[in-house]
């Protein structure tokens, strides 16, 4: 059941992040007055800028995954060591 929960959040957070990533021209109004007074070829700096605030954008997110991976992964081995420590506590009542 707790599965399940975690992999509809992370739908969801999927859901509501993916339109923002796939249509990221909204830039700050200094970023955006940078690229229309650059002088040259303005398609390759409006599609650099663009790739550094999606880039920026994603780091977050990465660092939220990375720090869920290692709580489940410690929830995970503490679970684990609590049941062996009961089957020995079983044995040893045993014996």
């Amino acid at each position: 059941m707790k599965r399940t929960g975690i992999y509809a959040a992370l739908l969801l957070a999927l859901a509501f992040s993916a339109p923002a990533a796939s249509e990221s021209h909204a830039q700050c109004t200094v970023c955006r007055a940078t690229v229309e007074n650059s002088e040259g070829d303005k398609g390759e700096l409006k599609k650099g800028v663009n790739n550094g605030i999606l880039y920026l954008m994603g780091i977050p997110y990465v660092i939220l995954v990375g720090t869920v991976i290692l709580a489940v992964r410690y929830r995970r081995a503490k679970k684990e060591e609590e049941e062996l420590m009961r089957r020995d506590a079983q044995n040893n009542t045993q014996i």
